[in-house]
């Protein structure tokens, strides 16, 4: 028994779902890509949003900082999120301890390329890791 050939049109349509597939998926995984990169936070900011930083995984937040300032809050952070807070620029920055409890329950001081690993718990943040030195 010989099985029916299918048409011409039928395999031009079925390659055209299969390539608007592929796009979908492609465009899927730039999304993905596109919130697993850094955020950079503003050279001076005190407040800086983490509401762009994966919920689901550690997100990294780059602080460029070229003085030195204190960092008193990070604001849209959500339970269970972790950010890595990162000192890129060329002078240290200081993390508060009002709105986190920290190692010490003291300010942290983050040398340049140094990092410190918080999560949100209830609203504030919570020390995970300690400040890596950069040496």
């Amino acid at each position: 028994m010989r099985l029916p050939r299918f048409s011409n049109d039928y395999r031009q349509a079925e390659s055209n779902d299969l390539v608007r597939s592929v796009e979908v998926e492609f465009n899927k995984v730039n999304a993905t890509i596109a919130t697993q990169l850094p955020v950079m936070a503003v050279n001076g900011d005190t407040t800086p949003s983490v509401r762009d930083l994966k919920i689901n995984a550690l997100g990294v937040l780059k602080v460029p900082a070229t003085t030195g300032y204190t960092i008193t809050n990070f604001i849209n952070g959500l339970d269970g999120q972790h950010i890595l807070v990162i000192n890129t620029g060329s002078s240290s920055i200081t993390i508060n301890r009002d709105n986190a409890q920290l190692e010490g329950g003291s300010n942290k001081t983050i040398a340049v390329g140094a990092a410190i690993q918080l999560v949100c718990l209830d609203d504030s943040w919570r020390q995970v890791a300690a400040v890596m030195v950069n040496s």
